[in-house]
């Protein structure tokens, strides 16, 4: 069943489905999406979960193993296939149709990708895996949806804001979803019985002296290594979690990767157009597409594998310190050598 991704909370209250594909490009939304059918699955007693996470020459097999081996723990396992990028490769289709045609009892599975494409969706495979279970394409916020959202977030964290306020927060966040959330949640922090004043919000903006994860990355697709530079020391002192950090930048690479690719040498307009790239944002990004090739995103994103990896204690290595590495060949310096080499 193809389900819209308002009826997805109400579609949960019921008899869970044995398998959600949730998919898009909207990190905010897949992640909430993904949160809610994980609480649900716990309310229903799927007591153990197992995450695989399809990177490079993923091997299906380990998935199926998983789906039919039984639990040391729980009667009901919650199993999670989460791709790193929008290829849907005719392995994953297999495996995933093996899966649905002998799906093993007291298993859930939650897939999630990006944005999916019609190659992808007109899939018999596909079409065979929205009938077993659910399908829900999380779309974009456009700009004329935005205020809407917007207000719906507010209300539903309790913050109030004047016209004069709204409008300003509205401009503030340039179509970024997560760092709308994380704005109102620190509103709602500060003061949650506050009707916010443009002034007011001004203020507590003054006051808030820390950098954001959003403006370091956007220094560093414009090249200004020497803020880069400071905010990462700002962001660490501060104790902020690497993992944060890498997360927002993976989604960014990931980003500038699929617009390199679809570029060809080519001029960006068009590009940043299809990959609906906000009007305040067209310049960083393009001046970082003009600085790179593909090859240099996948190579920065191997290297964010890294610092997941670090920052989990899996790696001996400083995660900060490979963290800028990462920003500042992102901002234009070409040979800092991984910290992996040393």
């Amino acid at each position: 069943m193809k389900l819209a991704l308002e009826r997805l909370e109400g579609a949960l209250e019921g008899e869970l489905a044995p398998l959600y594909w949730l998919s898009g490009d909207e990190p905010l939304l897949l992640q909430e999406a993904a949160a809610s059918v994980r609480s649900a699955a716990r309310t229903a007693g799927f007591g153990e979960r197992e995450v695989f996470d399809v990177e490079g020459r993923y091997k299906f097999d380990n998935m199926l193993f998983a789906a039919n081996s039984m639990s040391l723990f729980a009667e009901r396992k919650l199993i999670e296939l989460r791709f790193q990028n929008g290829r849907i490769t005719q392995d994953a289709g297999n495996a995933i149709s093996i899966y649905v045609e002998d799906p093993p009892d007291g298993n859930l599975l939650l897939i999630t990708s990006p944005r999916l494409d019609r190659r992808v969706e007109s899939a018999k495979w596909f079409k065979s895996m929205v009938s077993f279970g659910v399908w829900v394409p999380i779309l974009p916020v456009t700009l004329d949806r935005l205020p809407d959202w917007l207000k719906r977030r507010c209300r539903s964290a309790g913050v109030n804001l004047d016209t004069a306020a709204f409008q300003l927060l509205l401009e503030r966040i340039e179509g970024n979803l997560l760092a709308a959330s994380q704005e109102i949640e620190r509103l709602k922090i500060l003061d949650p019985d506050a009707t916010w004043t443009r002034e007011m919000l001004i203020d507590a903006t003054e006051d808030a002296s820390r950098y954001t994860i959003y403006q370091l990355i956007d220094h560093a697709l414009l090249g200004d290594s020497r803020r880069v530079t400071r905010m990462l020391y700002s962001l660490r002192m501060e104790g902020a979690e690497p993992v944060a950090t890498n997360g927002a930048l993976t989604r960014e690479l990931h980003s500038l990767l699929k617009m390199s690719r679809e570029m060809g040498g080519g001029r960006p307009e068009r590009v940043l157009q299809s990959n609906r790239v906000w009007a305040a944002r067209k310049r960083a990004v393009t001046r970082a597409l003009e600085r790179h090739d593909s090859e240099t995103f996948q190579n920065l994103l191997e290297s964010a594998l890294l610092v997941d990896r670090a920052a989990k204690g899996m790696e001996r290595v400083d995660p900060w310190l490979e963290l800028g590495r990462i920003f500042l060949v992102l901002a234009g310096h070409a040979s800092i050598p991984s910290a992996i080499a040393t």
